[in-house]
């Protein structure tokens, strides 16, 4: 089955809503690449490419025919890769490629009623090659339970991350990155 999006690149939809405000919180213009997991309809690669300072943008999808959707979508792009795979198998090997600042927008939903992001958040702290020039956003926190919450932010503190919440998602980066923000 041909997967078909149902809506359109939207500024004012939850991820350009979401990643508009991380300018707001965090010295994020300096990332050169982005990295997303759970592509969807690919919105928000699009804000990644409309912000036009990201040199490499990566997104891994899980399902073929939005894999397919999405790499159709982005075929004229040379900086963006869309990624077929289950993150928690491919995500090493594309970190293992990073060598600049990076904002990873971790977006994967459960399969089988399993959250991968612990098994992401572990590999990122593992492979990514320095810690101090990684912002991480874990979007949808309002679907996690309390213990998955706290596992997760567990992970990054341990490496001196400081957590914070814009809307419905976690922030981690290190102390210093984050500034305050005032309306």
């Amino acid at each position: 089955m041909e997967y078909t999006h149902n809506f359109s690149w939207d500024s004012s939809s939850n991820a350009g809503m979401l990643t508009r405000r991380l300018y707001d919180f965090y010295d994020i213009n300096r990332c050169k690449v982005f990295l997303e997991t759970g592509t969807f309809e690919g919105n928000t690669v699009q804000w990644a490419i409309d912000h036009k300072h990201f040199e490499k943008i990566y997104s891994v999808e899980l399902l073929p025919d939005r894999y397919e959707f999405c790499r159709s979508r982005f075929s004229n792009n040379s900086d963006v890769e869309i990624i077929l795979g289950d993150t928690t198998q491919v995500l090493g090997s594309i970190i293992e490629k990073i060598n600049q600042p990076t904002l990873i927008y971790l977006d994967a939903h459960p399969v089988e009623s399993v959250f991968p992001i612990i098994q992401e958040s572990n590999i990122i702290v593992e492979k990514f090659y320095d810690l101090d020039n990684l912002f991480v956003c874990i979007d949808d926190e309002r679907l996690f339970g309390e213990e998955l919450k706290e596992s997760t932010k567990q992970v990054y503190s341990q490496l001196g991350f400081v957590d914070s919440y814009v809307d419905d998602s976690m922030i981690f980066c290190k102390i210093g990155r984050a500034h305050v923000w005032t309306p």
